[in-house]
C-alpha cells in the first residue's frame, strides 16, 4: 500500500478526509486503499475497539501481519493504527502521522483486527 502522501496529513479530531484525520480516520483510509471498507463508528474518546467489534465488520486476529488494524495503549489512552508490514505501524498522533516499530508498542498490549466483508 502506498502511504507516503498520508505522512503530511494533519491531525483533526473526527477527521475523515485528507484535509485532516484522527487515528480511526487514518485506519479507515488505509483499509480503503486496500479495497476494504471499515465501518465508521463514532467511538467514545479512548474507547477500546475490542468493545465495539460486534457492531463493526472486524474480527480479532491472533498475531500481527500487514493489512491489520492494531489497537494499543499510548500514553495511557487507547489508540489505533494500521500495520504496513510485520514490523511497522502507521498511526496518527496530535502532532501528526507517525510510523512506529511494533516492538515499541508491545508494552501497550496490542490487539490486531482484520476487516471482514
Amino acid at each position: 500500500m502506498k502511504y507516503d502522501d498520508l505522512l503530511s496529513v494533519p491531525y483533526l479530531k473526527n477527521g475523515r478526509t485528507l484535509a485532516g484525520l484522527d487515528c480511526y480516520g487514518l485506519v479507515i483510509e488505509c483499509f480503503k486503499r486496500e479495497g476494504k471498507v471499515l465501518k465508521d463508528l463514532a467511538l467514545p474518546e479512548y474507547s477500546p475497539l475490542a468493545a465495539h467489534v460486534a457492531s463493526l465488520n472486524v474480527r480479532e486476529a491472533s498475531e500481527p501481519r500487514p493489512g491489520l488494524g492494531v489497537q494499543f495503549m499510548l500514553d495511557g489512552d487507547f489508540h489505533i493504527g494500521y500495520m504496513i508490514d510485520r514490523r511497522s505501524v502507521l498511526h496518527m498522533t496530535l502532532k501528526g502521522m507517525r510510523l512506529t516499530p511494533i516492538i515499541a508498542l508491545s508494552k501497550g498490549n496490542p490487539k490486531y483486527f482484520e476487516v471482514i466483508e
